[in-house]
């Protein structure tokens, strides 16, 4: 289980200070689905990066299967967020110049195993997002779906129990997008991780198990809708 407590996020200081986030709390079950939701400006992609621990909270918590990420040094930080989660964002940011394959690979590269090993779970990453053909392609030559595909393969490669999506669909078209959107939710539902989206999109939103509105850095209120069915229309 996640478990946001009373988490609070201020930027600046004195007069200047912007409360990002005020007081949140929600606990999010295992291997659910989960939208973030609200308008520009009202702390959606912040909760996301304490969540994760990408960035530190003003004040409370942040406990993954009991254990407080926010108590965390920076390296451990990081080497649990290597561990346990994995993020695939809006922007694609893959390695332009690197093939499909290497791409996927860039998460294991501090793994000391053998490359024929890393290979072997990079393709298998690569083949669940139908990207196998495009092995030693160039990322520069995919096109937009396929690119948000390959990052959704590296960020599936080492099997994460957290999956963050920051907006996964804004940069695509509508055909595009729908298809995306059924590959995070079958590759989450396959892998058991716990899938959190942070979108404005109010139709993904509602195919998710689970929805917390955010207004102006408060929960607007936490929905649970019981009619849709994961990952489904």
């Amino acid at each position: 289980m996640l478990e946001v407590k009373n988490v609070s996020k201020v930027f600046g200081k004195g007069e200047t200070a912007f409360h990002a986030l005020k007081n949140v709390s929600a606990e999010i079950p295992d291997n659910a689905s989960v939208a973030i939701i609200g308008k520009s400006g009202s702390g959606k992609s912040t909760l996301m990066h304490v969540m994760s621990g990408l960035d530190h909270t003003t004040s409370g918590s942040v406990i993954f299967n009991g254990r407080d990420i926010t108590k965390l040094s920076p390296k451990q930080a990081d080497a649990f967020r290597a561990r346990e989660m994995s993020f695939i964002f809006q922007s694609f940011f893959v390695e332009a110049n690197r093939s499909a394959l290497d791409n996927v690979m860039l998460p294991l590269e501090i793994s000391k195993s053998a490359r024929k090993k890393r290979v072997q779970k990079a393709e298998k990453a690569l083949k669940a997002v139908d990207l196998l053909d495009k092995r030693d392609e160039k990322a520069r030559n995919l096109s937009g779906g396929q690119k948000q595909r390959l990052a959704i393969a590296r960020a599936i490669v080492n099997d994460p129990k957290l999956l963050f999506a920051d907006e996964p669909t804004g940069n695509l078209d509508s055909h595009t997008s729908d298809t995306i959107e059924k590959l995070l939710f079958s590759i989450s539902k396959r892998l058991g991780s716990t899938l959190v989206i942070v979108t404005h999109d109010k139709e993904l939103a509602a195919k998710c198990d689970m929805q917390i509105h955010l207004k102006d850095g408060e929960i607007e209120k936490i929905e649970q809708p019981k009619k849709q069915k994961r990952g489904k229309k």
